[in-house]
């Protein structure tokens, strides 16, 4: 759980970024995803600066996605998981869509492209902010987007 109010955290949280991250550190239990704080959010590196507008758009489609699996799982009366189940991996279907979409603009805010090694450029960013970090310079997180819109009810 991560204590946010913000569509902007939970968009890039939400994005196939921090999946591909989360896949690279996580730990297993009994074979499910083990996922902590220490080994996958605090190490994930988080766009650096990132225009307004842009995480205005991030918002939005975080906000677009969240509304569209809220209908479906209330008009099927089905949970998340079996949301995600069925129609995370059909391309077709209008929540890939959704997905597709804010990942584009999650890369964007990064400056990358689909085509990038997406892991290798996370693993590289999260080098240098450990980097910055040990200096003593000023290194963006989650929080710092400047924005209390969009943020969740």
């Amino acid at each position: 759980m991560v204590a946010s109010d913000d569509f902007y955290i939970l968009a890039l949280l939400t994005s196939s970024a921090h999946r591909t991250w989360m896949h690279a550190q996580k730990g297993t239990l009994k074979g499910d995803i083990a996922y902590t704080h220490d080994s996958i959010f605090e190490t994930f590196p988080f766009p650096q600066i990132v225009a307004p507008e842009l995480v205005d758009q991030i918002r939005q489609a975080m906000t677009t996605l969240n509304d569209y699996r809220n209908e479906v799982m209330l008009a099927r009366n089905c949970g998340i998981t079996d949301l995600y189940s069925a129609y995370f991996h059909e391309p077709a279907s209008q929540l890939a869509k959704l997905h597709q979409a804010l990942d584009v603009l999650v890369l964007k805010a990064y400056g990358w492209k689909a085509s990038d090694n997406i892991l290798s450029n996370l693993l590289d960013l999260n080098l240098e902010l450990a980097g910055r970090e040990a200096a003593g310079e000023t290194v963006v997180g989650p929080w710092a987007t400047g924005s209390h819109q969009g943020r969740l009810p």
